[in-house]
């Protein structure tokens, strides 16, 4: 019986926290390192239609004054923090760990002129402290 009753609150925690994540954007971007960012795209060379294969629709695009495109696609992963979990200090003090990766590719007539990729870190606070 106590054995049970150990698996049931392992579960019942690990379910718990399993929950406290969450991921907004691109999921591909979130999968690819930055590594392999750089080795994938060519500039002169990568086309519109490749990176589209690649990551899906862009996030955010904008048409520059000199034709030239601008492609951006970002992801934001959000853990809860473990203080978000301890009763009355998480009244003043809470928030979210968070990572976002962004991908910026400028295109000229379809193909790639110039890509940055970038991977931040920070946190998002709650709480009367915050």
């Amino acid at each position: 019986m106590l054995k049970q009753f150990n698996f049931i609150m392992i579960l019942g925690v690990s379910v718990f926290l399993t929950g406290c994540a969450a991921d907004s954007g691109n999921t591909k971007l979130a999968k690819t390192s930055n590594e392999q960012i750089n080795s994938a795209f060519v500039k002169g060379k990568t086309t519109q239609a490749e990176v589209k294969e690649a990551f899906g629709e862009p996030n955010d695009t904008d048409i520059m004054s000199d034709g030239q495109v601008k492609w951006v696609y970002s992801h934001i992963k959000r853990s809860a923090m473990a203080r978000n979990y301890v009763p009355v200090v998480n009244w003043f003090s809470a928030g979210t760990d968070d990572t976002t990766k962004k991908l910026v590719l400028i295109f000229k007539d379809g193909i790639l002129v110039d890509f940055s990729s970038s991977t931040a870190k920070g946190e998002t606070k709650a709480g009367v402290l915050s």
